[in-house]
């Protein structure tokens, strides 16, 4: 905090200083300080109609034409080493990133979104095994696949169950396996660096293909979490980038100065479907704790089939059954998977 003061009190006394006879301008001052911490402080204040020592940096530093009276903080942007895990909106703000979301043409680009590739029609069709259920005979994995459904649909289903869930529905529609070079890996540990420090990302479910390389992130969130997961799917989409081209390193590979890291969000049996361009300029931005040197900002394109909202109890907890236990639902959601699977 001593630090911070330093910085914004020596530019408030400018500010207030230069006197209330100025026009707006802003004066964007940023800082490090140590601990892995960077902030950016907007002040406005009024420029005097002749320029002096101060000139060149307000000018650099305009961010608004119009009167706005006594010098003031409009904006504190605190960026600080934080782990994947502890990612929220303000790190977004922080680094120039925003989501769009897109409907399903315009994501998958595709009107008619494909069929699920299943060969067993009663995962598609099949009614969700709850306790004592009466069954007829099926097969281990279709029972599997529809009793682990039950379980992630219901309110209080753990992280865990939903990470099992999502494994069972990779392998069901051929994200991964032999032909396709990919396995799924839990929990990976990832690291990448954050305002000059080491932080770890560790994603709920990755794809590793035969080269080592990341090619999938998923992040999974319990409705009842008050977290938005898509931040810290976007903080593991640049650790999994970091990684890519440390391997490529290693590999003698030119590296790469952009990459689409594909990445879903599962909120309990909910998905959100993701496209995140990562840059080395951004990674060099989260590592030094400052804006991208970019002036375009990193734009991330989602798509959801069906609203969710978090710790919205009573809402959600019919909304997941009906999704899934809706035969019209089910077949949407399935077929977004197999439209997503098209990007890998």
């Amino acid at each position: 905090m001593a630090c911070l003061l330093a910085l914004v009190a020596p530019a408030l006394f400018l500010a207030r200083t230069l006197g209330p006879s100025w026009f707006a301008t802003g004066l964007v001052v940023v800082g490090r300080v140590k601990g892995g911490c960077s902030y950016d402080v907007c002040i406005y204040c009024k420029p005097r109609p002749k320029w002096n020592t101060y000139d060149s940096l307000l000018d650099s530093s305009v961010r608004l034409q119009s009167h706005l009276g006594p010098p003031q903080i409009l904006y504190f942007l605190i960026r600080s080493s934080k782990s994947a895990s502890s990612w929220t909106d303000n790190e977004l703000q922080c680094y120039r990133i925003t989501i769009a979301h897109q409907g399903s043409a315009a994501f998958f680009g595709q009107v008619n979104l494909p069929q699920p590739q299943i060969n067993d029609n009663d995962i598609l069709t099949g009614a969700l095994i709850g306790p004592n259920a009466v069954l007829e005979d099926m097969d281990d994995d279709t029972y599997s696949f529809l009793r682990t459904m039950h379980l992630a649909t219901r309110l209080d289903a753990e992280e865990s169950i939903v990470d099992q869930l999502s494994c069972q529905l990779f392998r069901t529609l051929g994200f991964v396996g032999f032909a396709q070079r990919r396995v799924i890996m839990q929990r990976k540990i990832l690291h990448f660096q954050v305002c000059a420090m080491e932080r770890a990302a560790i994603p709920n479910i990755c794809f590793i293909d035969g080269n080592d390389i990341i090619r999938l992130i998923q992040e999974n969130k319990r409705l009842t979490s008050s977290m938005d997961p898509a931040p810290q799917l976007i903080a593991q989409a640049i650790a999994a980038f970091s990684h890519n081209n440390s391997v490529r390193d290693e590999q003698h590979l030119a590296l790469l100065q952009s990459e689409v890291i594909l990445g879903i969000t599962m909120v309990r049996t909910t998905p959100t479907f993701y496209k995140i361009r990562v840059s080395r300029d951004l990674v060099d931005a989260v590592r030094d704790g400052t804006y991208p040197q970019s002036a375009h900002a990193t734009t991330v394109f989602a798509h959801r089939p069906f609203e969710v909202v978090l710790n919205n109890n009573a809402n959600n907890d019919a909304l997941a059954a009906v999704h899934w236990e809706n035969l019209d639902d089910r077949l949407g959601i399935l077929s977004c998977f197999e439209a997503f699977k098209a990007f890998l």
